[in-house]
C-alpha cells in the first residue's frame, strides 16, 4: 500500500532532492505558486515552492530509503 508523506529538504535544494529521489523510483510532488515581481520596469514571473523546504513523497511500505538521499533532512 502506498501513501504520500511530507519530506523536509534542505533550503533551496528542491531540485537536487527531487533528482536523487526520482533516481530511486520515488514519486515526488513539489507544489509551486506563480509570483510576479517588477524588475527593470518589467513584470517578471517566478515559480516558487508553495511550501519552501518541504516536498511530498509517495512511499511504498517503508520510508527509510527516502531519508538517506542527498538534499533530504528528514522524512
Amino acid at each position: 500500500m502506498a501513501c504520500w508523506a511530507t519530506t523536509q529538504i534542505k533550503p533551496r535544494r528542491e531540485r537536487v532532492a527531487k533528482y536523487f529521489l526520482e533516481q530511486f523510483d520515488f514519486q515526488i510532488y513539489v507544489p509551486r505558486i506563480r509570483r510576479y515581481q517588477i524588475r527593470y520596469h518589467r513584470r517578471v514571473e517566478f515559480l516558487t515552492p508553495l511550501f519552501p523546504g518541504y516536498c511530498f513523497t509517495r512511499i511504498e511500505l517503508q520510508s527509510h530509503g527516502v531519508r538517506w538521499r542527498p538534499g533530504v533532512i528528514r522524512s
